[in-house]
């Protein structure tokens, strides 16, 4: 028998037997404090969020909490195999972080990334097993373009080929991204897939 744990952004932890499929699965429920999100959850059963727009957190699977703090109003993405949580915060220009299993953050910005106000900024969306980091970026003129950031801090921007909008939404372990993009940003968008080292 195989245990599946899911967290889902009402802030539930929902806990549901499998057996091949789930056939008349029995699910237990572990509320959360109000005011938080849990954003995403590893293989370990390690949850991140966020706390009321103010603190990240890290729930481990005995329900002990770990709160960290950033500058500004914070907003978890993601964490990933190794416990390496990321996400973006501001107050109006947002960065992005990574926050460490040590609890060392790191900040950093996407380098063509805007500073006009509310909705400029870097976005750190995904993170696979090896720390490369997938996201968003708004630059000067609102236009949103996809970055990819290496474990070692190296950042490739990116578009989609003759489109005004490119957002990165999941990595893979492979270095596939997963995202979206739209001709202009009023118009509706397709999906894409982004190879590794193409």
């Amino acid at each position: 028998m195989k245990v599946a744990t899911v967290a889902a952004s009402a802030s539930i932890l929902l806990t549901a037997s499998i057996i091949g499929e789930i056939a008349q699965a029995k699910p237990t429920y572990t509320m959360l404090d109000a005011g938080t999100t849990a954003d995403g959850i590893n293989d370990s059963g390690f949850i991140a969020g966020t706390a009321g727009y103010s603190r990240g957190f890290v729930r481990a699977p005995d329900g002990t909490m770990i709160y960290f703090d950033a500058p500004g109003e914070i907003r978890v993405s993601a964490i990933n195999a190794s416990g390496a949580v990321i996400g973006y915060y501001g107050d109006g220009n947002e960065i992005g972080f990574v926050r460490e299993p040590d609890g060392t953050l790191t900040e950093f910005e996407a380098p063509d990334a805007g500073h006009g106000g509310s909705g400029y900024g870097t976005w750190a969306t995904s993170i696979n097993s090896s720390g490369t980091i997938a996201g968003e970026y708004a630059d000067n003129n609102g236009a949103v373009h996809g970055f990819v950031r290496t474990g070692n801090g190296t950042i490739t921007e990116f578009d989609v080929p003759q489109f005004y909008t490119t957002t990165a939404n999941s990595i893979n372990d492979s270095g596939t991204i997963a995202g979206t993009y739209s001709v202009h940003r009023l118009f509706a968008t397709a999906s894409y897939e982004r190879l590794r080292g193409r």
